[in-house]
C-alpha cells in the first residue's frame, strides 16, 4: 500500500532518477542533522522542523536535485516541497537508513498529510496604486479564477484587520532598506480572502488570481496602442505596476506577516495610476474567458499560463528579454513543451495557423522568427527594442486571442494537435 500511495502522488520511478535520488540523499543524510517536535495550534497538532547543517550550500543543493526529480501532487509551492523533503530524510535519518524505497514512503506519507490538512480562510491584501474608474462606483469587485477581489479603502480596512501591525512591520523593515514605508501602502487595498493550510500557500494562490487581474489590466490598456518612448530610461508597455508589499491576515483579522517585492520600481505615482473604463470593460471581458481547466487535457490551461507569460512580458523594460519571453508563449501554445523535439521553424509555422491568413500578422510573425534566429544565435538584438518587442506582441496576443475561441471545437490536446497537423484556418472554418 505504501508503494502505491508513494506512486500515487510522487509518480513511479525509473532506473535512472533513482541512481539521482539515492546519490543525492545519501549525501543530504549526511550533511543533515535536526529535530521534529509537535506543537498544538488552534487545538490542532502541528509539527515544527529544526533543521541544523553542516553545509548549507551542499543542502539546499541536494535538496533542490531532489525538488526537482520528485513530482509532489497536490503541493505547488517550491518552499514546501524543500520542507517535506527535509522532514522525510529525518525521519529516514532518525530509523538509520538510506533506502530510497523507504524515503519515497516516508515522503509520501508526509505529502498526504500535508495535502489533507484542514484549510482555513486568510485575507491578502494588495495595495494597488490605482483610481477606480468614476463611473464604476457600483462596481467594487472583480472575479478571477472563481475568486472575489475586493475593491476595499483604507478605513474599512482598518475596521476589519490589523493593519497597523502591518505598517509597523514594514516600518521596521525600511529602517534597513530605507524607503518610506507608505510607499509601500500607496494605493487601493484589493482584499481577496482565500482558504489555505498556512500563510505562504495563501499568499501563493491569492497573488497567482491577482496577477491574473494585473495582466488582464496591462493587456486590455495595451491593446490596439502603438508605443513610443522619446529619450529616458525605457519604461514597460505594461503601466499597472505590481504592489510593492502585501499583507496576510487571519480570517479575524491578526496580521501574520508581509511580502515585499524586492525588484525595482520608480516611485509611486502620487495619485494613482487612473484605469479608464473602457480597460476595467476589457480587462473583465477578458477574465470572463479565463476559467479553470476542466482536466489535464483542456487546452484553458495552455490559455491561462499564456496570458500570464504575456502579462509578465508586459511587464520588462528590456527588450530583448521581453521578446524572448514572447517567443516562449508562442512554442508554448504551438504545443512545444508537449513533445520538445520540432524545431523553431515548426513553431512558426504552426503559430501561422492561428493567424488565420492575415497577410500582415503573418508577415509579422516571420519578422519576429528572423530576429529570435540573429540574436539567439549570433547574440545581436535589434537596436529598435521596443518595435522588436511590439510588432511581436501583437502578434502573440492574436494567437492567443484565437486560441481561446478555437477551444470550442478543439477543447484538448489531441484536438489542438489535429488542428496543427491540419490545414489550420481551413480545418478551423470548415469545423
Amino acid at each position: 500500500m505504501t508503494e502505491e500511495l508513494a506512486n500515487k502522488l510522487l509518480g513511479k520511478l525509473d532506473s535512472r532518477q533513482e541512481q539521482i535520488l539515492q546519490r543525492n540523499l545519501d549525501a543530504l543524510l549526511q550533511v543533515l542533522v535536526g529535530e521534529i517536535t509537535t506543537e498544538i495550534v488552534d487545538s490542532e497538532p502541528v509539527d515544527r522542523v529544526v533543521i541544523h547543517v553542516r553545509d548549507e550550500y551542499r543542502r539546499v543543493s541536494h535538496q533542490h536535485i531532489l525538488c526537482a526529480n520528485i513530482e509532489m501532487r497536490g503541493v505547488t509551492e517550491a518552499s514546501t516541497k524543500h520542507q517535506l523533503i527535509e522532514r522525510a530524510a529525518l525521519r529516514l535519518k532518525k530509523a538509520k537508513s538510506q533506502d530510497v524505497t523507504a524515503f519515497r514512503s516516508i515522503l509520501a506519507d508526509e505529502v498526504q498529510k500535508y495535502i489533507t490538512r484542514k484549510k482555513t480562510q486568510y485575507l491578502v491584501v494588495f495595495p494597488f496604486n490605482v483610481r477606480w474608474p468614476m463611473g464604476s462606483k457600483g462596481r467594487r469587485s472583480v472575479t478571477v479564477l472563481g475568486t472575489r477581489i475586493l475593491v476595499s479603502s483604507w478605513p474599512a480596512l482598518t475596521r476589519r484587520a490589523r493593519v497597523k501591525s502591518w505598517y509597523n512591520d514594514l516600518k521596521l523593515f525600511t529602517r534597513v532598506e530605507q524607503r518610506d514605508p507608505e510607499s509601500l501602502m500607496k494605493g487601493i487595498p484589493f482584499v481577496i480572502a482565500i482558504d489555505a493550510r498556512h500563510e505562504q500557500e495563501a499568499f501563493t494562490s491569492a497573488n497567482e488570481r491577482f496577477e491574473l487581474w494585473r495582466a488582464a489590466l496591462n493587456i486590455a490598456g495595451a491593446a490596439g496602442v502603438f508605443h513610443q518612448q522619446m529619450g529616458g530610461s525605457p519604461r514597460p508597455i505594461g503601466r499597472f505596476r505590481a504592489p510593492r508589499s502585501c499583507g496576510v491576515f487571519a480570517a479575524s483579522g491578526e496580521y501574520k506577516m508581509f511580502f515585499y517585492d524586492h525588484r525595482y520600481w520608480p516611485p509611486p505615482d502620487p495619485f494613482g495610476i487612473e484605469i479608464p473604463p473602457d480597460v476595467l470593460d476589457g480587462a473583465t471581458g477578458l477574465l470572463g474567458h479565463l476559467t479553470k481547466p476542466r482536466s489535464d487535457q483542456d487546452i484553458q490551461g495552455l490559455i491561462l499560463e499564456g496570458y500570464r507569460k504575456l502579462g509578465a512580458a508586459l511587464d520588462t523594460d528590456e527588450w530583448h528579454q521581453g521578446f524572448l519571453e514572447l517567443w516562449q508563449i508562442l512554442e508554448l501554445i504551438t504545443c512545444r513543451d508537449r513533445s520538445g523535439t520540432f524545431r523553431m521553424d515548426e513553431v512558426r509555422d504552426r503559430a501561422k495557423r492561428l493567424l488565420c491568413e492575415d497577410p500582415l500578422k503573418i508577415d509579422l510573425l516571420q519578422a519576429a522568427y528572423l530576429t529570435r534566429n540573429r540574436y539567439v544565435h549570433g547574440g545581436s538584438f535589434s537596436d529598435e527594442g521596443m518595435l522588436e518587442f511590439e510588432m511581436l506582441e501583437s502578434v502573440v496576443e492574436y494567437c492567443l486571442t484565437v486560441l481561446s475561441a478555437l477551444r470550442r471545437i478543439c477543447p484538448t490536446w489531441h484536438d489542438l494537435e489535429l488542428f496543427y497537423s491540419h490545414a489550420g484556418y481551413t480545418y478551423l472554418i470548415s469545423g
